[in-house]
């Protein structure tokens, strides 16, 4: 199942995966600027999931199986990417 994934910068000394590792992992990612996207918290979204990684002073993930939910991310996920385009 392929995921599609928006990762902000990293805190230092925590790995970044390559985008090899991503083609063999089946993950989309869309790398989010320091200056554009502030929180410490990865969003992947995959099939009906959704899952939130916090990577800031508290380490939390949690996942979210719902149709619904799924859904209404991955449309604002297109809504905001479309955006972006279309200021570059």
């Amino acid at each position: 199942m392929k995921a599609t994934a928006l990762t902000p910068p990293r805190p230092s000394g925590m790995p970044e995966k390559t985008e090899a590792e991503d083609r063999a992992d089946l993950y989309s990612r869309t790398r989010l600027r320091k200056d554009e996207y502030t929180a410490p918290v990865e969003i992947d979204m995959y099939g009906d999931k959704i899952a939130l990684m916090s990577f800031g002073k508290e380490l939390v993930g949690v996942i979210i199986e719902s149709p619904q939910i799924a859904q209404a991310l991955k449309e604002i996920f297109l809504l905001a990417k479309k955006g972006a385009e279309r200021r570059v």
